[in-house]
């Protein structure tokens, strides 16, 4: 698979390709793996599509948390 290294998403997918078990991201002592966090950001991801806000700008406010990445990711 090819990778374009000038998107942070696909060096995202790059490092999940590499180390899904590995944990990408602690949080109050909670840690996330590459794998689990691509599987979340990737259901926020369809979220936004399916209510046609793919693309566009959007507004959060989360509290300092691995979710953060996840939405980010999204």
């Amino acid at each position: 698979m090819q990778y374009n290294t000038e998107h942070i998403l696909s060096l995202f997918e790059y490092q999940v390709s590499l180390n899904p078990d590995k944990t990408a991201v602690r949080s109050s002592g909670n840690g996330m793996t590459y794998a689990e966090i691509n599987e979340r950001s990737n259901r926020w991801a369809r979220y936004l599509l399916a209510n046609n806000l793919g693309g566009k700008p959007i507004g959060v406010s989360l509290s300092r948390s691995a979710t953060v990445i996840e939405v980010i990711l999204g």
